[in-house]
């Protein structure tokens, strides 16, 4: 049999697109059974070739890469979306490589035909390949779950950083404008004592995906802690970042959640924002926005405040090329 070379495994720059959620925990399932699977498959071989006993179809079938447990799935799942993506499509094309080579093998050592030394390590080294593909997608699914908030799917903390950092330079590289902000849910331990904090994960979780409908793609949001989300509006001024939130606002105010026991809440959500300042760094805008939110809650709540941009000194302006910045409506 001519050998075929598998192609590389596949990198992250490949573009793969992580889900998150269920989509994701069933990607890591099924990526966890091929493991355990290909186990199977080489003791079945071994078995046959040893014991001289007749391969299973799953070892000799035409259609052997279909009726394994993980290639019925590959199958079922090609061009649904997730595994239309250059790493799955390799992943695909690596594994039915293997099975043909497989096929060729089994059948041959059951026939009583002598296998070459050289094509036995050839399906060694496809086998391998098909190992290296799918472990390496597996530690990719499994970074992008330990960046996201399993409760609400937004990203967590640990990844909030790196990304006020990026912006932040971006802002400082091209001059316009970030906002970082700081979206709070009014009377929520209210909420959980009241209702139990089953009832206030499902407003935790159906607050976050209203913020999330509500932005632009390049916006991101976070969660910040508890009751509390960070977002982060790249390329935008204060006029159109008020306008923004007192629409996520009104649409939070709008919302009836859905809670055990048929009961239904409707909650409100409290806003404070501020700009993002390359000179006072991440930390301390992000403590101003907690200012301004601070002031939203003191004043009624449900309500939306921002800081006012900090003065520019001459020689910033000078850099800026104006004769001076505008400020924010707010505190």
């Amino acid at each position: 049999m001519k050998s075929k070379k598998p192609g590389p495994p596949p990198t992250p720059e490949s573009g793969l697109q992580l889900p998150t959620g269920p989509d994701r925990d069933e990607v890591i399932r099924q990526l966890e059974d091929g493991l355990v699977e290909l186990e199977e498959i080489q003791d079945a071989l071994y078995r046959s070739a040893l014991c001289r006993t007749e391969p299973s179809i799953e070892l000799t079938s035409e259609q052997s890469q279909y009726l394994t447990r993980f290639g019925g799935w590959l199958d079922l799942n090609m061009g649904r979306g997730l595994l239309d993506q250059p790493a799955f499509e390799q992943l695909i094309e690596t594994y039915g490589i293997y099975h043909e080579h497989l096929r060729w093998l089994a059948r041959r050592a059951w026939k009583g035909g002598k296998v070459p030394a050289d094509e036995f390590d050839g399906l060694s080294a496809k086998r391998r390949a098909v190992l290296s593909q799918i472990r390496r997608l597996l530690r990719l699914f499994r970074t992008a779950e330990s960046t996201v908030d399993p409760l609400t799917g937004v990203q967590n903390r640990q990844v909030m950083k790196q990304v006020l950092a990026r912006e932040m330079n971006r802002a400082e590289r091209t001059r316009e404008g970030v906002f970082v902000v700081l979206a709070d849910i009014d009377f929520f331990k209210k909420v959980n004592d009241t209702y139990g904090h089953r009832a206030g994960d499902a407003v935790l979780a159906g607050v976050a995906a209203l913020l999330t409908q509500g932005l632009r793609p390049y916006d991101s949001i976070f969660r910040y802690g508890g009751e509390e989300f960070l977002l982060c509006l790249p390329s935008s001024k204060a006029a159109a970042v008020r306008a923004v939130l007192e629409r996520l606002r009104k649409n939070i105010e709008a919302q009836s959640f859905a809670v055990d026991g048929g009961r239904v809440l409707n909650v409100t959500c409290s806003f404070g924002g501020a700009p993002l300042d390359p000179a006072i760094g991440v930390e301390k805008s992000v403590e101003v926005a907690d200012m301004a939110l601070y002031k939203a809650k003191e004043t009624g709540r449900n309500r939306v405040v921002l800081a006012q941009a900090r003065p520019r000194s001459p020689a910033e302006r000078l850099a800026e090329g104006s004769g001076g910045a505008s400020g924010t409506e707010g505190c």
